[in-house]
């Protein structure tokens, strides 16, 4: 006997509230306008946080990258001034342009006497500062990259 004749044979009050299971249990297979809502409302929530990382991300990104142009702009700059031999006292600066954001760069070479205590092998006491500094406007603030080396003189004095 199926299920359903079972259904039939059972007296009229109790096959009533039967149909009405039945009926809430056929309701009961799909899902309702509030729980959809609901589920789009999490899934939109949870988009929005995505979405909010791949911000934070692609800002990241673009500060490293103008971070690194900034180093490599010093480094140059260092090593164009080291190329010339041992470098002249002096400042040189200047401001270039490089994918829409302005690098500005100033070299400055002072004398940099070594302390009597340590005298150099060979008597040579003559030393330069070489310092590169990059800045560049970055949102609110201005951002700052520096660069030091000293540099000996190369000569082999004759005693």
């Amino acid at each position: 006997m199926s299920s359903w004749a079972r259904v039939q044979t059972l007296p009229h009050w109790i096959m009533g509230r039967s149909a009405i299971i039945n009926d809430q249990v056929s309701i009961r297979r799909g899902f309702t306008l509030v729980e959809a809502v609901v589920a789009l409302a999490v899934a939109a929530i949870a988009l929005l946080a995505l979405l909010q990382l791949q911000l934070v991300s692609i800002r990241t990104a673009d500060k490293a990258q103008v971070m690194a142009r900034a180093v490599l702009l010093a480094q140059a700059k260092m090593a164009e001034t080291l190329s010339s031999g041992y470098p002249q006292i002096g400042v040189s600066s200047d401001t270039i342009e490089a994918e829409g954001d302005q690098l500005t760069w100033r070299v400055e070479v002072t004398d940099a006497r070594l302390p009597v205590s340590y005298p150099p092998p060979g008597g040579r006491d003559r030393a330069r500062k070489l310092s590169v500094d990059v800045t560049w406007q970055k949102g609110p603030g201005e951002r700052h990259i520096g660069l030091t080396t000293y540099v000996a003189e190369n000569t082999i004095r004759e005693e």
